[in-house]
């Protein structure tokens, strides 16, 4: 050994110790239990036999590890870059067997690749180290090069160049023990990128919301989120989440891929529908493989009720009503017309009439209401007919329909008329009725004549012998 060498491994010994590496056992050598990195360094010392409990290194690629029997003694590792991580960070990792001798190989897969689509590597290296036990590293280096070394002529040092990140982004590392022993290894992952300390597994399932919608405020017809999912055919669980939180109770079911929403009148603002979806584990329900999710907006603008004020029950024989509306500025309908707003009784007659009022906000949300208009008739006022009356008659009954009403005018309040009283003329007689809602009123004109001026002209001294004598009288009847 040279003293360069040792040199070399004595300062090596040194910064693993001051560094204070974290000392790892992983019990099952799969994808889905990847040991999380966070950066610096790490020792693994429980190398499992095997390939761990499924198979989980999808293919050799292309030159990829292709003088290695496959997964035998693997040990996976994920890391991932945080969203703060500059883009295009150069990361690096390096890969030493504590023997120094024992070869180890890795595959290097992702971006954002899920375990159950890993793909091919993007680095990987099969090389056996050639100078044992000197220099037995592999891993990705800052380093020029091809990025898979696959050379078993101990002409390969194994190494392969490092690779540029961006942020949010999750890798998987499969550390091959090739040797296929107990020997441990130290992995070390460092570069530019800042590390996510809590890595979360990529998943490849594909969650696409429908297009956010925008909505009038009132407008609760309920809609149903038609959410799909790519690729299909897996095993999948649902849970909604809300913000605001009580916009959850919107939905008709929160656990299902396809709620139906009814958002009440009352609701003015933006909800934000999240559906996290688990992909489970098809032997193993319960387990979950990997969780993905995305979000639905709803945007609900203002849209203030419109009114029309109700409108109590009407007369035909009524005044006009004024429709009083808020707000003002929308359009009115009805089967009958209304003028300059105002509602004639008696141009529309009697029967229930329905009126409409649609009002556009500036938003472009259009609010409409209805009303019912009730005219009826109301009861009859009717006074029998009556011949003139004497200056000489007595107290006279008057006759009308409908009962119940009162007597006015000429009439006492018993409907009687005294011409006596009344004297020679023409005079007004009333009849009202009311039902509480509409009141109408009769008129008869009586007319009493005073007694007729009976004269006879004296025809002076009428002899005996006269013939007939014819007098003169007036008025002339019979």
């Amino acid at each position: 050994m040279t003293f360069k060498r040792l040199l070399y491994l004595l300062n090596l010994a040194f910064f693993l110790f001051c560094l204070g590496p974290k000392i790892y056992a992983q019990n099952e050598g799969d994808c889905l239990g990847a040991i999380p990195l966070c950066g610096g360094m790490m020792d693994i010392n429980d190398i499992q036999p095997g390939h761990g409990a499924m198979y989980d290194f999808p293919t050799k690629g292309p030159g990829c590890l292709s003088y290695s029997p496959g997964e035998i003694y693997p040990t996976w590792f994920i890391f991932q870059t945080d969203k703060t991580s500059p883009p295009g960070a150069l990361v690096s990792f390096t890969i030493t067997p504590f023997d120094l001798c024992t070869d180890f190989d890795f595959a290097l897969f992702g971006p954002n690749k899920p375990c159950f689509s890993l793909g091919d590597p993007i680095r990987c290296s099969g090389a056996v180290p050639p100078s044992c036990p000197f220099n037995s590293q592999t891993g990705c280096v800052a380093y020029v090069g091809a990025p898979y070394s696959e050379i078993k002529t101990g002409k390969d040092d194994g190494l392969v160049p490092s690779f540029t990140t961006q942020p949010n982004e999750v890798y998987y590392i499969m550390v091959n023990n090739y040797a296929q022993n107990s020997v441990g290894f130290q992995i070390y992952l460092f570069g530019d990128a800042v590390f996510n300390c809590n890595p979360q597994p990529p998943c490849i399932l594909e969650v696409k919301m429908p297009k956010d919608v925008t909505i009038c405020q009132g407008d609760n017809s309920p809609f149903v989120i038609n959410t799909n999912f790519s690729p299909p055919g897996y095993k999948l669980s649902y849970t909604w989440v809300a913000d605001p939180a009580t916009a959850i109770d919107y939905l008709d079911n929160t656990y299902t891929d396809k709620p139906t929403v009814n958002i009440p009148d009352s609701f003015l603002g933006t909800i934000e529908y999240t559906l996290v979806t688990n992909v489970l584990d098809a032997a193993f329900p319960p387990n979950i493989i990997c969780t993905s999710s995305s979000t639905f907006k709803v945007n609900v603008l203002p849209a203030p009720d419109v009114t029309i004020e109700t409108i109590p029950e009407l007369c035909v024989t009524g005044s006009p009503v004024k429709v009083k509306l808020n707000p003002i500025g929308g359009v009115l309908e009805s089967f009958k017309p209304i003028v300059n707003g105002m509602i004639d009784p008696a141009f529309w007659g009697s029967g229930s009439f329905p009126v409409t009022y649609t009002y556009t906000y500036p938003n472009g949300c259009v609010r409409s209401t209805s009303i019912d208009v009730l005219i009826v008739d109301g009861p009859v006022a009717e006074i029998e007919d009556h011949p003139e009356f004497c200056i000489t008659d007595t107290i006279t009954q008057l006759i009308a329909i409908d009962f119940g009403g009162k007597w006015g005018g000429a009439a006492n309040k018993k409907g009687e008329v005294d011409p006596k009283k009344l004297g020679v003329g023409v005079h007004n007689v009333t009849y009202t009725v009311t039902d509480g809602i509409c009141t109408n009123t009769a008129n008869l004109a009586i007319e009493v004549k005073p007694l007729p001026v009976v004269t006879i002209k004296d025809p002076g001294p009428i002899c005996s012998n006269e013939p007939i004598v014819t007098l003169q009288y007036s008025p002339i009847g019979k």
